[in-house]
């Protein structure tokens, strides 16, 4: 029965990674049932499961250039260099030059209101003659810049994407295990409640959001309930 309840949570732990989440909540279910029915297999297996996606080390690595990666959409450069060195001559491709028209204006002709209004002509002359007719394709070098930026960003937005989805399969194991009220799960949620506070609920929470705060409490409450194991 040991080796059948193992070989049944490898499957439902590596279905977790790719199902939809219509049936994670069955996914789990079968996991309660697993460590009911076999708890000194399953729930040392789900500990070490836990340790891996909870580890504080991966969050900790993230910087704040990989988090706004991840938050900006696929197919935009993130990185400001890049999107500097295009963002001018794109701009002025679709740039309105009507809102700085003083068509039918009189132009002041002495004191500071026409020194502004001399700046105002000359910033107008300045742009036009900058406007490119037509609209304003990047050179070939440019293009591989951002290309190459683009594909680099994929990397960093999936590897960031994957410790969420890590993490959020650690903090539902939990949450499943401790609403089952399986005792024997017990002696594991002081370590496990160490790992959440050292990672999920500090550089972790940009990711998770409350989650892993739910997810704390929930923890700290059983162990206040029932006492520690």
């Amino acid at each position: 029965m040991d080796m059948q309840a193992s070989f049944v949570l490898n499957e439902v732990v590596s279905w977790l990674n790719v199902i939809q989440s219509g049936f994670q909540e069955a996914s789990y279910n079968a996991i309660q049932t697993l460590a009911f029915v076999s708890p000194e297999t399953v729930l040392p297996r789900i500990n070490d499961q836990l340790c891996s996606d909870l580890d504080p080390a991966l969050v900790k690595d993230l910087t704040e250039t990989d988090i706004g990666i991840w938050r900006t959409p696929e197919g935009i450069a993130y990185v400001d260099g890049i999107r500097c060195s295009c963002f001018f001559a794109l701009s002025l491709a679709n740039f309105d030059f009507s809102v700085l028209s003083n068509k039918g204006e009189a132009r002041p002709s002495k004191g500071k209101d026409a020194d502004i209004a001399k700046w105002e002509e000359d910033l107008r002359k300045s742009l036009a003659n900058k406007k490119a007719p037509g609209t304003v394709t990047l050179t070939k070098q440019q293009r591989a810049l951002v290309q190459a930026q683009l594909e680099k960003e994929a990397k960093i937005r999936q590897r960031v994407a994957a410790i969420k989805g890590n993490l959020e399969r650690g903090l539902n194991f939990i949450r499943s295990l401790v609403s089952a009220g399986i005792d024997e799960f017990r002696p594991y949620i002081a370590s496990l409640a160490s790992l959440l506070l050292a990672g999920a609920l500090g550089y972790g929470s940009t990711l998770v959001g409350e989650s892993a705060f739910d997810t704390y409490l929930v923890s700290g409450h059983t162990q206040t309930v029932v006492g520690p194991g």
